[in-house]
C-alpha cells in the first residue's frame, strides 16, 4: 500500500535532514556576520601623533565654530565614530554632523577614559575631545574576522555531515567485507530511518536470505543423503535375498524393490519439482523457459480425487478414509499431475501425523461462488501454534525427532503451496495441537483452454 503523501520516505528524510542542517548553518553564519559588523573593537585613543595633530588643529581654530565643524567631520571620517568637544565648563562646543550629544558632558553615560582626550587651548584653558562610541575596527580586520568565523562554522558542519554519512557507510563496507570473507553472521544493524539505514537494512535482509539459502542447501544435501540411503539399503538387501532364495522369495523381493524404487522416484521428483518452481519464481518475466511451472489441461476433479483415494487406500489399507465429493464438480483447467501431488501429499501427511491407526481421515470436495474447495482433515497430533507460520518453508519439520521415523525432506507442504499458488489458488492449514489438522485448497473456477 502506498504511504500517504505526508509520510516521508527514507531518501526524503535524508534530504530534509541535509536541508535543515544547511538552514541552521546559514542562520549561524548570518548571525555571526551581523554580530561582527556591529561589533565595536575598543582601540587605545588617542594615539600620540593623532592627539598632537587634533590638539594643534583645535587650538589653531581658536574656537571658531566653522573650523571646529570641519575638524569634527574629518575626525569622524577617520575614526568612523561620533565625536564631540566640550569646554572646561563641560559645555558642548562642537560635534560631528551625524551625532546628537548632550549639552553638558556630565550628562554623558559613563565612558572609558581612553575615549576622552584633553586638548590644551590658547590662554591655558583645557577642552575635552570625547569619542561618543568606540571606534570601529578597520575594514580589513572585520573581513578577516568574517572569513575566520565562516571557516570555523562551515568546517564544523562539514565534519558533522561527513561523520553522519561516513560512519554508516563504513559500517556497511565492513559488514560486506566480513560477509564476503565467510562470516555469515556479519550484519550492519542500523535503524532504517533514512536512505542509508534503508540500504543497511536491505543488506541485512539480503544476508539473512543468503545465509538461509546456504543452510537450506546443506540441509538438503544431508536430508537427501539420509532419505536415499534407506531405500537403497533395502534394495540392496532385497537383491541379495532374491539372488539366494527361491522363486517365491525372489518375487517378494521384486515387490519390495518396486516399492523402494517408487520411494526413490518420489524423492527425486520432489527435489526436481522444487527446483523447477524455484527457477520459475526467480525468473517471472521469462516467456520462453524450457520447463513451464504448470501444464494446464481440462481435468475432471472427481476422477483426479478418485485416483488419489485409490492410491491412499492401497498404500494404507488399515486406515479408514471417509470421502465426500460433490457430484457436480466443474471441469477445471489445471495441471492434473501437480494437483494430484498436492492432494496425495496432504493425505500422506494426515496419515503420518495421526498416530492412532483407527482414527479416521476425511477428504471433502465441493464448490461455491466460483471456487472449488478441497479439504483433508485428520484427528492427529496437530501442529503447535508457534510452528504454523513456518510449515510452508522448505525443509521445515515441526517435530524433527518424530520425523526420523516417518521420513521426508520437509518439502511436501512447501511444494504444495507453490503448486497451488501457480494455479492462482490458496492453500491454508488450520490446526489445534492434540486435536487435528485441516488442510484446505481453494482453486478459482476458470474455463478450460480451447
Amino acid at each position: 500500500m502506498k504511504p500517504p503523501p505526508w509520510v516521508l520516505q527514507p531518501a526524503s528524510k535524508l534530504a530534509l535532514r541535509l536541508y535543515l542542517i544547511g538552514v541552521v548553518q546559514f542562520v549561524i553564519v548570518m548571525s555571526g556576520m551581523v554580530g561582527i559588523i556591529t561589533f565595536r573593537e575598543r582601540r587605545p585613543f588617542p594615539f600620540a601623533d593623532t592627539l598632537k595633530f587634533v590638539s594643534g588643529t583645535i587650538a589653531d581654530s581658536g574656537g571658531d565654530p566653522q573650523q571646529l565643524a570641519k575638524v569634527m567631520a574629518r575626525l569622524q571620517a577617520a575614526l568612523r565614530c561620533p565625536v564631540a568637544i566640550y569646554d572646561g565648563a563641560d559645555q558642548l562646543v562642537s560635534h560631528d554632523q551625524f551625532s546628537r550629544p548632550p549639552v553638558n558632558r556630565n550628562q554623558l553615560k559613563s565612558l572609558p577614559r581612553d575615549l576622552t582626550a584633553l586638548v590644551p587651548m590658547p590662554g591655558g584653558a583645557t577642552w575635552y575631545l570625547v569619542l561618543l562610541e568606540a571606534p570601529l575596527a578597520p575594514p580589513l580586520k572585520v573581513f578577516l574576522y568574517w572569513v575566520a568565523f565562516v571557516s570555523v562554522v562551515v568546517g564544523a558542519f562539514s565534519v558533522f555531515i561527513a561523520r553522519k554519512l561516513v560512519r554508516p557507510l563504513a559500517r556497511l563496507v565492513t559488514a560486506a567485507h566480513d560477509f564476503g570473507a565467510g562470516k555469515l553472521e556479519a550484519r550492519v544493524r542500523m535503524d532504517p530511518s533514512d536512505v542509508l539505514g534503508e540500504v543497511a537494512s536491505a543488506f541485512d535482509q539480503m544476508a539473512d536470505r543468503m545465509t538461509y539459502a546456504l543452510r537450506v542447501e546443506k540441509e538438503l544435501l544431508a536430508n537427501v543423503s539420509h532419505e536415499l540411503r534407506t531405500p537403497l539399503q533395502r534394495i540392496h538387501i532385497a537383491v541379495e535375498l532374491a539372488a539366494e532364495g527361491d522363486a517365491a522369495t525372489a518375487r517378494e523381493s521384486m515387490r519390495d524393490i518396486a516399492e523402494d524404487l517408487a520411494e526413490l522416484e518420489r524423492i527425486v521428483e520432489d527435489v526436481l519439482t522444487a527446483t523447477r518452481l524455484s527457477l520459475r519464481e526467480g525468473n517471472t518475466t521469462a516467456t520462453n523457459t524450457a520447463s513451464p511451472p504448470i501444464r494446464p489441461e481440462s481435468a475432471d476433479l472427481r476422477a483426479l480425487l478418485a485416483k488419489s483415494t485409490t492410491r491412499f487406500r492401497a498404500a494404507h489399507p488399515k486406515r479408514q478414509l471417509h470421502v465426500a465429493i460433490a457430484e457436480d464438480l466443474p471441469v477445471l483447467s489445471v495441471d492434473p499431475v501437480l494437483l494430484r501431488r498436492v492432494v496425495d501429499n496432504l493425505l500422506d501427511n494426515a496419515h503420518k501425523y495421526t498416530e492412532d491407526p483407527y482414527a479416521e481421515i476425511s477428504l471433502f470436495a465441493g464448490w461455491w461462488s466460483n471456487t472449488v474447495v478441497i479439504e483433508v482433515r485428520d484427528r492427529g497430533s496437530g501442529i503447535a501454534a508457534s510452528d504454523l507460520g513456518s510449515i510452508f518453508q522448505p525443509f521445515f519439520r515441526a517435530d524433527r525427532s518424530r520425523t526420523r521415523t516417518t521420513g521426508g525432506l520437509g518439502l511436501g507442504l512447501a511444494l504444495a503451496r507453490r503448486i497451488v499458488d501457480a494455479h492462482e489458488g490458496k492453500l491454508t492449514i488450520e490446526s489445534v495441537e492434540g486435536a487435528g489438522t485441516t488442510a484446505r485448497i481453494e482453486l478459482p473456477i476458470k474455463p478450460p483452454p480451447d
